[in-house]
């Protein structure tokens, strides 16, 4: 994933490039703002989903874990 995400953010910025300097540096701060704001929560909730999801296959209760609780 790390990888398509920096060479999605390189091809970008490098299509970008050929209009002028004042687009490249648009480009490359729009990209920074994506990499701190965006991309960070997306793959940091990533991960707590992953550790949360094996913590209930190890101790065996998968099947009794919700995302939400079922209405009556």
């Amino acid at each position: 994933v790390m990888l398509l995400q920096v060479t999605m953010q390189f091809i970008s910025t490098v299509m970008v490039g050929h209009l002028g300097d004042v687009a490249l540096a648009g480009a490359a701060i729009a990209n920074s703002l994506t990499n701190v704001s965006g991309f960070s929560v997306l793959v940091s909730k990533h991960a707590a989903h992953i550790n949360l999801f094996r913590l209930c296959l190890a101790i065996g209760t998968f099947n009794s874990v919700r995302a939400a609780p079922e209405s009556q």
